[in-house]
């Protein structure tokens, strides 16, 4: 951890602006290996470094190439689904093995439930082993009745906990520490409470659902994805046929659901495009200093077709980010966590699959909900995802004193800013603007940038 460091006078510690900037305005975190402190690097994933003794040099190389590695799938849709089963539940039996007390994160959501459901299939559990649900008392956040499925056809033991949100600020600082980088969401918090749960229950071994929207399509930006390939190559029919499905069982109507996938696809481009031409930008609430540099340095992992989509994904901006969260959120805990959806034999078959086994028939991850045939009903049909989910936006109105109250002193006091970060932040409160995460990203930039002492030069 680079907070070790901090203890050598050699280490400068000086904030480094170009990685800074592209957190505040996409959220992007652990997408190279460059970090938030300037001139410290981290080695990257299927990377080593070797260092001479005698010479004082060093040289990173790359033992592993994941796109090299994904060959493409030639079996049928049928065969894959067989071959996509064996591979996952040979992946939680690994997993499984220990000789301490092993849990699991349970949301509710396909991909922890398949790993839950698999275990009772197979009869790896001990009689202590436990799941872990984060739940809310707000309905539009919570998903009880998702793992309670899971739990009544398990008959696993179920802990459940409630993060208090309320005390999110109190615990903040101690969380930023840990992670060694400040973070966009209050949904971190959620899973801190999973593995202190855990922790006090004397779970040692937690199994976690990260990993599969990366390469079997999860998330929404994959749908996009998949029928900009299907325009490309002139499959309007079966691109038809795909929104109306995903309209379907979404309960919407198809006008809205080609209105989305237009946006996403296409306007929202041109929009940015000519933003951009115009001299216009999205991130007014920076300084004019910082958004030139935000100009100059913000980085896109955005890919047209589904395979690029799902190794950038994996290598820059979305699967580093997610480890190490899960990684200092669980060892704060000396818990050990595993992730049976990133077993490499799994990623890697499931990366070379054609895009119309992940999304068939309007759904996304078709192949595991055909492949995890001991999932109750409700969830192999499941529609939505959440996973670790927090109200952010009630949170922030809730504590709006003293969410303004930072976010004025981080403006009076850091540079980085304009004041029109206060301007939407009171717009928003009156209910004349939309949630930005922004406020959050805000908040924990300068708490981070106190508690190590940065300079911002």
């Amino acid at each position: 951890e680079i907070k070790q460091f901090t203890v050598f006078p050699e280490l400068k510690k000086v904030l480094n602006k170009k990685v800074a900037a592209n957190f505040l305005v996409n959220g992007s975190l652990n997408y190279s290996d460059e970090t938030f402190f300037q001139d410290v690097h981290q080695l990257r994933a299927g990377h080593f470094l070797r260092y001479d003794l005698g010479s004082h040099q060093s040289k990173v190389y790359q033992w592993y190439d994941l796109a090299k590695s994904a060959k493409v799938v030639s079996e049928n849709f049928d065969k894959a689904v067989l071959h996509v089963g064996n591979l996952f539940r040979e992946s939680v039996r690994i997993r499984m093995r220990s000789d301490v007390r092993v849990g699991s994160c349970l949301s509710g959501g396909l991909d922890s439930s398949s790993i839950v459901c698999s275990t009772h299939r197979q009869g790896l559990a001990n009689p202590d082993f436990s799941t872990i649900t984060s739940c809310y008392h707000d309905m539009r956040y919570d998903e009880q009745h998702f793992s309670d499925e899971v739990t009544k056809q398990t008959g696993f033991s179920s802990l459940k906990v409630f993060p208090e949100l309320n005390h999110l600020l109190d615990e903040l600082d101690k969380m930023i520490y840990h992670q060694d980088q400040p973070f966009s969401t209050a949904s971190h918090y959620s899973e801190f409470k999973v593995f202190q749960k855990a922790r006090e229950n004397g779970m040692i071994v937690m199994q976690g659902g990260q990993g599969s929207d990366e390469y079997l399509c999860g998330y929404g930006e994959f749908f996009v994805a998949r029928l900009r390939e299907l325009v490309r190559s002139f499959e309007w029919v079966n691109a038809w046929r795909h929104l109306r499905q995903k309209a379907s069982h979404n309960g919407t109507s198809l006008e809205s659901e080609l209105g989305s996938f237009v946006r996403s696809a296409y306007m929202l481009r041109v929009k940015k495009i000519i933003k951009r031409l115009l001299g216009r930008r999205e991130y007014s609430w920076l300084s004019k200093p910082w958004q030139l540099l935000a100009d100059s340095c913000l980085v896109d992992f955005g890919r047209d077709n589904v395979r690029d989509l799902s190794i950038a994904q994996i290598g820059h901006s979305s699967i580093p980010y997610q480890l190490h969260s899960e990684d200092r959120n669980s060892m704060l805990f000396s818990i050990e966590s595993r992730l049976p959806f990133l077993d490499h034999r799994l990623v890697e078959y499931g990366i070379g699959l054609p895009s119309s086994y992940k999304i068939r028939k309007g759904f996304t991850k078709a192949i595991l909900r055909e492949a995890m045939d001991e999932l109750p009903e409700l969830i192999r049909k499941r529609k939505d995802k959440m996973g670790f989910v927090a109200p952010d936006a009630d949170w922030v109105r809730t504590n709006k004193d003293r969410v303004r109250s930072d976010l004025e002193s981080i403006v009076r006091s850091t540079g980085i800013f304009s004041a029109d970060l206060l301007v939407r932040f009171d717009k928003f409160i009156a209910g004349k603007l939309g949630y930005e995460p922004i406020y959050f990203r805000a908040m924990t930039l300068s708490r981070f940038c106190r508690i190590f002492e940065m300079e911002i030069h």
